[in-house]
């Protein structure tokens, strides 16, 4: 039997729910001129925006083009964009709704609108006002509630940093890094671009494996994950400083640090993981003294904090999905059929699969 050689779909996250609040990065990963077409999707929710994209994916990744699958970062089991790349072809299908409120930055030349809500019923859904009004302030409260205790934790997490970060052997981590990037070769043309691994939100703190199936080296640093983190911004700047081309995968809960780096010139990834190759707490010049124990009540808290983020993103997921099942039932999604079928025909022409 012929070996399937295929790659499977790569997998991240674009938006954050962060210790500050929800952080887009749909400009830097959906750049209009680094695409030949992106549609904007528009649509209530239940509309079958993420089902449109999934079935799109699930086409073209038979036809044996990449496939990025961009994932909710409040539900990692919805799709928030996809990624089709053919040859030098390259498209986009990504949610332009609440809370991304993406448009149509170069209409019809690359963008294009597909609204969802010309296939519901809309005398339906005026019936359903009051509902669905209570529902979205329903929804606004238990986000802006989460967030609130995400701010908290946040502010323990610097108090946890700063504090480590007085302890760290700057001078160990960079003959660590130093013999890391002597493996690596600069490159002309450097790019960098930004993708997720990690995510927040009614399932706590979420990781794809992505990293660990794309490369094929994969640096593990376990052990204290602030450290990790002051260690993998260590490696960053050196990185930048010899013009390396590589994917930056901002931390979730805050965007200033990184859980991760990929050069793909190497196939090596750098990340915060459970394995061992390298361990963290290793790089504390001294123990943490008495400051062990305001480290450990900053935990503590933040611990406190972040369950109860968790628990409103629940919440708040849930009273999403009660709006779902008032929308779904306005749908045609004969109609959406008919549209998904007429759209794959078109990126068919533009990716000339």
């Amino acid at each position: 039997m012929e070996e399937n050689t295929q790659i499977e779909n790569e997998k991240y996250f674009a938006a954050a729910n962060t210790y500050k609040g929800f952080k887009s990065y749909f400009s830097e990963i959906f750049p209009p001129e680094k695409f030949d077409s992106i549609y904007v999707i528009k649509g209530g929710p239940g509309t079958g925006k993420s089902s449109l994209m999934k079935k799109v994916a699930a086409h073209f990744y038979k036809k044996e083009c990449n496939i990025e699958e961009i994932y909710c970062s409040s539900d990692p089991n919805s799709l928030d964009g996809i990624i089709c790349k053919h040859g030098e072809k390259k498209i986009a299908l990504i949610d332009g709704t609440s809370p991304h409120e993406t448009d149509a930055r170069i209409p019809g030349a690359i963008d294009e609108i597909i609204n969802l809500g010309d296939n519901w019923d809309k005398r339906w859904l005026n019936a359903k006002r009051e509902d669905i009004l209570a529902l979205n302030t329903e929804k606004r409260t238990a986000y802006k509630t989460a967030y609130s205790y995400l701010k908290i934790a946040g502010e323990c997490a610097n108090f946890i940093v700063k504090t480590l970060k007085e302890k760290f052997d700057f001078s160990k981590a960079h003959c660590v890094i130093s013999e890391f990037c002597q493996k690596l070769s600069p490159n002309n043309t450097e790019f960098v671009q930004t993708r997720l691994l990690s995510s927040f939100g009614k399932y706590g703190e979420f990781k794809l494996d992505t990293l660990k199936k794309k490369a094929d080296y994969f640096v593990s640093v376990s052990g204290n994950e602030f450290i990790g983190l002051i260690l993998i911004e260590e490696l960053l700047k050196h990185i930048d400083v010899l013009r390396i081309s590589r994917t930056e995968f901002p931390l979730a809960l805050d965007p200033s640090y990184h859980d991760a780096v990929y050069i793909p010139d190497a196939k090596t990834a750098f990340a915060l993981d459970s394995a061992a190759d390298i361990v963290a707490d290793e790089f504390l010049k001294s123990n943490l003294g008495n400051d062990n124990e305001r480290i450990k009540n900053a935990k503590s808290i933040r611990e406190i904090a972040m369950d109860e983020a968790k628990r409103w993103f629940a919440i708040a997921s849930d009273l999403h999905f009660r709006l779902e099942d008032i929308y779904s039932h306005t749908m045609s999604f004969e109609k959406n059929d008919i549209l998904v079928a007429e759209k794959i025909t078109e990126i068919e022409n533009i990716l000339e699969v």
